[in-house]
Formats: structure tokens, C-alpha cells, sequence
């Protein structure tokens, strides 16, 4: 039998947290990112009052996040692909939880996985499900005004 140090038996137990760990890393990135061109269009904003001009628009539309609105029917789309691809992670942890060897407690951690992504997908299915229905309705209300 091997044995390995203790951080490859971490590892190889909770290899799946580099996802969630990396794309909160890069999430924070973005808005270390965004926060930075805030402060450098703040400083020329800064600059402009004090020489008594009007900052151009493009400078101040820079200080703003950037978020466009999305109409129900796209936004539910997108709840809905998100449900799917949660589906599919929860879907390919069973089938790896069914072929990975090990103790019962290595196992029922990765069941917890696999309800875990599932009942978020549900969640997401069952969103995009109220906003479509909030979307009929509002057009339905706006039809009979």
C-alpha cells in the first residue's frame, strides 16, 4: 500500500475546490481590475473640478459598472443553461462517486456534492420558471391596458 503525504490525500479528496476557488479568484481580479480604472478616472475627474471644467461623460460613465439590463426572456435563458450545466456537474459526480473507491465518509462527501449542485440547479430551473411566468403576465397586463 502507498503511502502519501498528507497534502495528496487533501488533494485528491477535495481536488474539486481549484473550480469554485479559481473562479472566485477571478472574480476577484475583475473587480480589483474595475476598482483601479475607478480611481484613475476619479483622479482625472478630481483634476477637471479643480481646473473649474465639466468631465466628459465618457470619464464619468467609467466610474459606473457596467450592467446592461437583460429582458426576462434572455435572463431566464440563461437561468435555465445554468440549471442544465449544474445538472450535468451533479450528473458527473455520481458517476464518478460510483467508480471512486474508498471509505463510506469519502463517499458521503461526494453524495453531498451531488445534492448540493442538484438542489442549485433546481433552484435555478424553478427561477427561470417564475420569471418566465412573470413575463407572461406583465405582457398579458400590458395587452389589456
Amino acid at each position: 500500500m502507498h503511502q502519501h503525504s498528507e497534502f495528496y490525500d487533501l488533494f485528491s479528496s477535495y481536488f474539486w475546490l481549484i473550480f469554485p476557488i479559481g473562479v472566485g479568484i477571478i472574480v476577484m481580479l475583475g473587480t480589483w481590475l474595475h476598482h483601479r480604472r475607478a480611481l484613475s478616472a476619479l483622479e482625472a475627474i478630481q483634476s477637471y473640478a479643480t481646473l473649474g471644467k465639466e468631465p466628459p461623460p465618457e470619464l464619468l460613465a467609467m466610474i459606473q459598472p457596467k450592467r446592461r439590463e437583460q429582458n426576462p426572456t434572455e435572463r431566464a435563458r440563461n437561468m435555465t443553461l445554468v440549471g442544465f450545466i449544474l445538472l450535468a456537474m451533479s450528473a458527473s459526480f455520481v458517476v464518478m462517486t460510483a467508480f471512486m473507491g474508498g471509505d463510506m465518509q469519502q463517499r458521503g462527501s461526494m453524495y453531498f456534492v451531488v445534492v448540493m449542485f442538484a438542489g442549485v440547479a433546481v433552484a435555478f430551473f424553478i427561477n427561470a420558471w417564475m420569471t418566465r411566468r412573470d413575463a407572461a403576465r406583465d405582457a398579458g397586463q400590458a395587452d389589456h391596458r
